[in-house]
């Protein structure tokens, strides 16, 4: 079931903008995390900015309820209703659609503004293969993701402040660098694969489920693992090395989200 908003239009007539449903109960399409991943970079958008549009998107995916918004004026012509009903088989799916709201906020959030007409060319071009040349179209898609931005920010609560592991990694890997031999950085591409791993846990639903400073000791151990590279420990001490980076975090969890890691992969 789908909830939906009701707010006037310029003809004084009251229109319903549709908002959607995950289309599967907390399992995120990687589909659309590539879709929002290859959106941003043809926006040029920061890596923190992709990061957080996909965490909105799990958030998204993973609410148990739809809040219905209201918006308080219509951004579409009143004629953009019959124009949407011409082009209903065209425009941008629902899954879609949240994933360019999710890039619209995001880019606010992490102060990385984007052109809203160029993202939803970007985003229409990234699905169809094809550039937007209907206005009518431009303007119904443009009148759903402002709707979609304000059901976002309802979602998760109006916060403004996510935390990222990115800045738990340059941290992290700071500290093992000089836990290592001098010249295992400039042998091994452990700095190049921690940052290929970050980008792909972001594919995985563990980046709401986990503490961010958690998947970056994870993806530290995997990049460590797959270079075949081992921190020395203290043969004295029953301590992990990762607990002197994270206290918190148990042997049992740190396998489970190295697992987790890994099967995005398999």
């Amino acid at each position: 079931m789908e909830a939906s908003s009701t707010s006037g239009s310029d003809n004084g007539q009251a229109r319903s903008v549709m908002l959607p449903q995950p289309t599967e109960s907390h399992l995120v399409s990687r589909s659309i995390i590539l879709f929002i991943q290859e959106s941003g970079m043809m926006l040029e958008a920061k890596e923190l900015t992709v990061a957080m549009a996909t965490l909105l998107f799990h958030t998204y995916a993973n609410a148990h309820d739809v809040v219905g918004i209201d918006l308080e004026e219509s951004t579409e012509p009143s004629n953009a209703s019959a124009a949407k009903e011409e082009t209903k088989t065209r425009g941008l799916p629902n899954d879609q659609m949240v994933a360019a709201a999710c890039l619209l906020l995001a880019g606010k959030m992490e102060e990385n503004h984007f052109n809203i007409r160029k993202l939803i060319n970007v985003a229409y071009k990234t699905h169809h293969k094809e550039e937007l040349r209907d206005i009518n179209e431009y303007y119904s898609l443009r009148g759903d993701l402002l709707a979609l931005e304000l059901w976002l920010l309802r979602i998760i609560g109006f916060r403004s402040n996510f935390a990222h592991p990115h800045k738990y990694l340059v941290c992290y890997l700071k500290a093992v660098k000089d836990w290592l031999p001098p010249d295992t950085f400039a042998r091994h591409p452990l700095v190049t694969l921690s940052w290929c791993l970050m980008r792909d846990a972001y594919l995985s639903e563990m980046v709401v489920r986990e503490k961010p400073e958690h998947i970056a000791v994870a993806v530290l151990v995997c990049s460590l693992r797959l270079c075949k590279v081992v921190v020395p420990e203290e043969s004295r001490s029953d301590r992990h090395w990762t607990k002197g980076l994270c206290a918190d975090l148990a042997s049992a969890q740190l396998d489970n989200i190295v697992n987790a890691l890994m099967d995005i992969y398999s």
